[in-house]
C-alpha cells in the first residue's frame, strides 16, 4: 500500500526504446508503366486504387502510444490489487458472499493512484519533449521523401529545364543534407525514459539524398551528351549546306538564305557550346566522371567555327559561279531571242511585199 510523502517513485533511466521512421517515399521511384502493367496482369481495377500514403517521418511507436502504454501500467495495478480479495476477516459473512470483496479496494480516483498517475503522465510529458525535437530536425529533410528519384533523373527533359544556378543549389542541398543527417545524431540517443534509435531513419535518409543527387548528375551528362551531339550534327548540316554546288534556282535560294543565316546560326549554336561547358564543369565540381567521348565530341565542336568560314567563302564562290552561270545562259537566251526577232522582220519585209494571199501562194 502506498504510503510516505513520496508514494510513488519513478526512474529517469531508459525505460522504451522507439525508432524514427518514415513513410510513402519509395512508391514515387517506381515507373508508372511497370505500375500499369502489374495492375492489368492482377487484373486490378483502376477505380478501386488505394489512396496516397503521405509522405512523412515519425515515432514508432509514436510518443502518444508510448504515454498510453505507460499510463495503462496504472490500471493494471489497479486491477491487480482489486483481484486481491480479503482471507482473513471477523465477518464470516464475507466469505459467503458471490462476489468477494477486494482486500483494498482501489479506482482511479483513489488519491494515491490519481496523483500516480498525474505524476506519471507529467514525467512522460517532460521526458518527451526532447525526443519530440529531435525527430523536428529530422522532419526538416522530410523533403527528401516527396522528390522523385525518375523525376529528378529526368529534369533536364522538361520543357522549362532549370537554371545552371538552380542545380548547383540543389546539388548543393542533396550534399549538405546527407552530410548534415549523418552527423545529426548518434544511432541511439537517450533521453531520459526514452531511448531514440536514428540509426535506421540517417541510414535511408542519407542514402536517399546521395542517389537524388546521383540522379541529377546523371540527368545532366545525359543533357550534356545529347546537347552536344546536337549541336555537332547542326554545324556539320551547315557544313554540308555551305558546300552544296546550285545546279537549280531552288539551290541557289538555299544557299543563299544559308550564307546570310550562317552567322547567326553559328552563334546560336556558340552559345549553346558555352553553356554545355558550364554543365559539364558543374559535373566536375562534383566529382561526377564524365565519359570520354563526350570531351572529345565537346572539344571537337571548338573546330567549327573556323571551318565554317572556310566553308562560307566556298559557299561564296560557290554562289557566284552559279549567278555568272546565269548571267551567261540569260545572255544567250537574249542573243538567241535577238536573232529570232530580226528573222520575224526579214520574214514580215518579203510578205508585205505581195498584194494578196493568192500571189504569195502562187511566189
Amino acid at each position: 500500500v502506498p504510503a510516505g510523502e513520496r508514494a510513488w517513485k519513478t526512474i529517469e533511466y531508459p525505460l522504451l526504446e522507439i525508432d524514427i521512421s518514415y513513410n510513402g517515399s519509395d512508391e514515387q521511384d517506381v515507373d508508372k508503366k511497370q505500375k500499369e502493367n502489374k495492375k492489368k496482369k492482377h487484373g486490378h481495377d483502376s477505380k478501386h486504387k488505394k489512396p496516397k500514403v503521405q509522405k512523412s517521418i515519425f515515432f514508432r511507436p509514436s510518443l502518444e502510444e508510448c504515454k498510453a502504454r505507460i499510463l495503462s501500467l496504472i490500471d493494471k495495478l489497479v486491477s491487480t490489487a482489486n483481484a486481491v480479495t480479503i482471507f482473513e476477516t471477523e465477518d464470516y459473512n464475507v466469505f459467503l458472499k458471490t462476489v468477494k470483496q477486494p482486500a483494498y479496494q482501489m479506482t482511479s480516483e483513489t488519491p494515491e493512484v490519481k496523483s500516480a498517475y498525474e505524476q506519471l503522465a507529467s514525467m512522460v510529458d517532460t521526458c518527451s519533449a526532447a525526443p519530440a525535437q529531435l525527430l523536428e530536425q529530422f522532419k526538416k529533410y522530410s523533403f527528401l521523401l516527396t522528390v522523385g528519384m525518375r523525376e529528378t533523373n529526368k529534369v533536364m527533359e522538361s520543357e522549362t529545364p532549370p537554371g545552371l544556378e538552380e542545380l548547383r543549389k540543389r546539388l548543393d542541398e542533396f550534399s549538405m543534407s546527407e552530410y548534415k543527417i549523418r552527423t545529426l545524431a548518434i544511432d541511439k540517443v537517450q533521453f531520459n525514459m526514452f531511448q531514440v534509435d536514428t540509426s535506421y531513419i540517417k541510414k535511408y535518409l542519407a542514402e536517399r539524398a546521395r542517389k537524388l543527387k546521383e540522379a541529377l548528375l546523371k540527368g545532366i551528362n545525359k543533357y550534356c551528351m545529347k546537347t552536344i551531339e546536337d549541336i555537332v550534327k547542326k554545324f556539320t548540316e551547315l557544313q554540308n549546306n555551305l558546300e552544296e554546288k546550285p545546279t537549280s534556282k531552288e539551290g541557289y535560294k538555299v544557299l543563299k538564305a544559308c550564307l546570310r543565316e550562317s552567322d547567326k546560326r553559328v552563334a546560336t549554336l556558340k552559345a549553346q557550346h558555352e553553356l554545355v561547358g558550364m554543365h559539364l564543369e558543374l559535373l566536375e565540381d562534383n566529382l561526377f566522371k564524365v565519359e570520354k567521348e563526350i570531351y572529345y565530341k565537346f572539344f571537337t565542336v571548338y573546330c567549327f567555327p573556323r571551318e565554317i568560314r572556310s566553308k562560307r567563302e566556298k559557299g561564296n564562290k560557290n554562289l557566284a559561279n552559279y549567278e555568272e552561270q546565269l548571267r551567261i545562259e540569260l545572255e544567250e537566251q537574249k542573243d538567241q531571242f535577238d536573232r529570232e526577232l530580226n528573222q520575224y522582220h526579214l520574214d514580215y519585209a518579203e510578205v508585205i511585199k505581195f498584194e494578196d494571199t493568192e500571189s504569195a501562194q502562187a511566189q
